[in-house]
């Protein structure tokens, strides 16, 4: 059995696979330091922002900017750590963008079979067998087979283009189990 479709995700589903294959190295005790350090991160950025609001109204003559403006000093440190963090965000999504520019993904065809997931574009051809695959990592429209922090992102709506979307996700999964029982 055999599913072939064309490889075409969306910027928004590649950004959700980033963030899917992250949750495959980042498990048990490293989830919460993970939050932990996001915790810390949006600290930082609010304390940048404070900073920053004392210096530009100490440079529009408040001594005390803290006291004589608090709206405005509260205002100024929010929104520079809003716009670091949207910054953040600008910068993931460069990155899911980068990967679909690439020359290698214009003409990208799948195929899942039980020897495993296969691209060809007809320059290029690769293989990953199902052994190879570390998690198999589902959600809600989308199932992601991850190596490490790498994977494949494979949302309903291409699987649809080979057959029920439901009937390939289970077979993946029945793939995937019988290669890590073999090995």
């Amino acid at each position: 059995m055999m599913y072939e479709f064309d490889y075409t995700p969306t910027k928004a589903e590649v950004a959700k696979g980033m963030q899917m294959a992250c949750r495959s190295i980042y498990r048990g005790g490293w989830t919460i330091l993970t939050l932990l350090y996001g915790v810390f991160v949006g600290a930082s950025f609010a304390m940048a922002g404070f900073i920053i609001s004392f210096l530009v109204f100490r440079a529009f003559g408040y001594s005390n900017a803290g006291q004589q403006a608090p709206i405005g000093w509260w205002l100024v440190a929010m929104a520079f750590a809003a716009g670091m963090m949207s910054f953040g965000r600008v910068i993931r999504r460069r990155s899911a963008e980068a990967y679909l520019t690439g020359p290698v993904m214009k003409g990208q065809r799948l195929s899942l079979s039980d020897e495993g997931i296969s691209f060809n574009n007809g320059r290029s051809h690769s293989l990953t067998v199902w052994s190879d695959i570390d998690t198999i990592q589902e959600a809600k429209q989308l199932i992601m087979p991850t190596m490490g922090n790498q994977g494949y992102v494979l949302p309903d709506r291409m699987l649809a283009q080979a057959g029920d979307s439901l009937e390939i996700r289970d077979q993946i999964k029945a793939w995937h189990s019988a290669a890590r029982r073999a090995a």
